[in-house]
């Protein structure tokens, strides 16, 4: 918005794009000035921009008003800028984990679902997708073995708690990261849960509520509390019992398979529709966030994430608008593969919890979608920019 603005010290992250013709930014000041994006002073000229110009969601519900070529131009510059600005804030170490980052550390993604929406009144080859993805943050024993064998020091290895949670002791995995400012010897903390913790802790940290152990005693704790981490949070594993989970709702804490929602492809032509969905909804649950995925095949996915208990309404009303949608299958849930001795490749399916995108497989408008629809790739019939880096 700056940029636009030719605001001093604001330089643009990327060029405008090459393919848009005419002034580009002449043409998109006028354009935000026609949306109520800036302000223009009726004495002086001066322009300035809106109060809440950094409010995405209304900045998206706001270009809408413009005219196409430009509303796509528009688009596509911001979500290259997005891209720039947090590749620059990584390697500066600036990053701001306000936008939600998944798979490009050791998280596994895989895209289980996805519900494809084409066509709508305002554009009749946009193609939106709300997707089901399952992020695995776990760390398997072998893996947490072979890192345990690269330790050098004493301080290094497994560690138990202290005191047990009822009848609950966990185990973690303590390897040395480097010294902060303080000159204080750091340490990377790994859980069967969550792979790599965060936050580094010292030594001195980690003793007061863990003592070393060897592996054979750390072998079965890491191995159950992997397993029950798939469905189970933290509480119920630790405590034997959560509130949330008592009173029937759902609690995501300390597992190793979360489940994540995603809007991508056109979202600005149904932006309207999923703001009035959301709208329905405690604050809580209804917060937007931008999520970057990177799936375990490399697909690279940009979008928004949505609340689960907002999914069946939002599938319905995307679907009444729709000239046609369908569901996609991609994968299946992550496999647990336990350790043994000299055979990496024994395999053994965990419990897993049937979690599937809530829909169902009938095109909208009363005609039903056959079985070469929902299998053949659909064609591009994309006129709008697509949430893809």
């Amino acid at each position: 918005m700056k940029s636009v603005l030719d605001i001093p010290h604001e330089i643009p992250h990327v060029p405008p794009p090459k393919t848009y013709q005419g002034d580009f930014f002449k043409d998109v000041k006028e354009a935000l000035i026609g949306v109520g994006m800036i302000n223009v002073d009726e004495k002086t000229g001066f322009c300035t921009l809106e109060k809440d110009f950094n409010n995405i969601s209304k900045f998206l519900n706001r270009i809408l008003g413009m005219k196409v070529a430009v509303q796509n131009a528009l688009f596509k510059y911001f979500t290259e800028n997005l891209t720039a600005v947090i590749l620059e804030a990584k390697r500066t170490g600036r990053w701001d984990m306000g936008i939600m980052d998944l798979g490009s550390g050791e998280e596994k993604v895989r895209k289980l679902e996805s519900r494809v929406f084409v066509g709508n009144s305002a554009t009749n080859t946009a193609r939106t997708e709300l997707s089901k993805f399952a992020v695995e943050k776990g760390m398997h024993w072998h893996k947490a073995l072979e890192l345990w064998k690269r330790c050098g020091s004493l301080d290094e290895g497994f560690y138990v708690s202290l005191q047990d949670r009822v009848c609950k002791r966990v185990v973690i995995l303590v390897v040395v990261q480097g010294r902060n400012k303080k000159k204080e010897l750091m340490y990377n903390i790994y859980r069967p849960n969550a792979g790599l913790q965060a936050r580094c802790e010292t030594m001195e940290e980690i003793r007061a509520k863990h003592k070393k152990c060897l592996p054979d005693v750390a072998e079965p704790l890491w191995e159950d509390h992997y397993i029950k981490s798939e469905t189970q949070c933290q509480h119920k594993y630790l405590q034997g019992t959560c509130s949330k989970v008592a009173q029937g709702r759902e609690c995501n804490a300390g597992l190793r398979t979360r489940f994540y929602h995603v809007l991508s492809g056109s979202v600005l032509s149904v932006w309207s529709k999923v703001e009035s969905v959301l709208s329905g909804f405690s604050s809580n649950v209804a917060r937007m966030q931008i999520i970057r995925l990177r799936t375990e095949d490399n697909q690279r996915i940009v979008g928004s994430i949505i609340p689960a208990q907002a999914v069946p309404a939002l599938e319905r009303v995307l679907g009444q608008d729709s000239a046609k949608s369908y569901t996609e299958k991609h994968n299946t849930l992550f496999n647990y593969q336990p350790y043994i001795p000299g055979n990496s490749n024994t395999s053994q399916t965990s419990s897993s919890s049937s979690a599937a995108l809530s829909s169902n497989d009938t095109v909208s408008n009363g005609s039903s979608s056959t079985a070469d629809e929902q299998q053949a790739e659909p064609p591009e019939l994309l006129s709008m920019p697509t949430l893809v880096w």
